[in-house]
């Protein structure tokens, strides 16, 4: 990775590797969901077609069992987060070399914490994240590592960041107590709009193969999908566990 990466990394806050993910990391944690979603839903249309995942069908029916039955589909979304395929994925060597080449160390100084598949359907409230950093949960400085499982357009919700808001360092946040049930604890900004106009704010433009590193002290927030079509991602969050100051995360 050229020292030009590196600088425009840790002055911007991010960077997007373009095309490092093939299909085939992808697909079978597609396959996995739809394998799991049939246990649920035996009486499932999907069961006659060839590689069902990658239909429209796939995503009513999957929009349509959350609406109706959002325990079960709880069960669902639970059960996919153990996934091997989702394992193999969020733990991929190349991604890997990546964030240690950003934080300028070596893989080997290096922690992981929670790969997570996110599911997120059209107008979802309950798991929409306002402004925020990351390391408001990670406890860690390091890098997020966000995988896209299809083309991130606008109408499906792009990510949105402020390039070089890392440089405020880690703020202090209160945590709102008292939201509607139906509403995401972290669907209330953490980040005074005062900072945010500070920065200009980017939708982060991402093809599926691409994977987008971001400190974890950037500012930023989940992207409104008002499509018909569920967004699929994966994220996991890199930390150097030699440093002076890494927080074990079972402490």
């Amino acid at each position: 990775m050229s020292k030009q990466i590196q600088e425009s990394f840790f002055a911007d806050g991010y960077f997007i590797a373009k095309q490092i993910i093939s299909e085939k990391k992808i697909e079978p944690i597609l396959e996995a969901v739809f394998k799991i979603y049939c246990k649920y839903n035996p009486s499932t249309k999907l069961l006659n077609l060839e590689n069902p995942w990658q239909t429209d069908l796939f995503h009513q029916e999957m929009i349509k069992f959350r609406q109706s039955d959002p325990k079960i589909f709880s069960l669902l979304y639970d059960s996919a987060q153990t996934s091997i395929p989702l394992i193999e994925l969020v733990s991929d060597k190349i991604i890997g070399e990546y964030s240690a080449n950003l934080l300028g160390i070596k893989d080997t100084e290096m922690s992981m914490t929670e790969g997570m598949l996110r599911m997120d359907t059209p107008g979802d409230k309950k798991n929409y994240s306002g402004w925020h950093q990351e390391i408001s949960y990670l406890r860690n400085n390091g890098i997020v590592v966000w995988i896209p499982l299809s083309d991130i357009t606008s109408d499906i919700g792009q990510l949105q960041i402020c390039p070089k808001s890392h440089h405020e360092g880690e703020l202090m946040v209160s945590k709102e107590k008292n939201f509607p049930r139906d509403v995401s604890t972290v669907a209330i900004d953490e980040i005074d709009q005062e900072l945010i106009t500070k920065y200009s704010v980017k939708n982060v433009e991402i093809k599926k193969g691409d994977v987008l590193f971001f400190d974890t002290k950037l500012f930023h927030r989940s992207g409104n999908n008002i499509t018909n079509r569920v967004r699929f991602s994966c994220q996991t969050r890199h930390s150097i566990i030699t440093s002076k100051d890494f927080v074990p995360f079972r402490e």
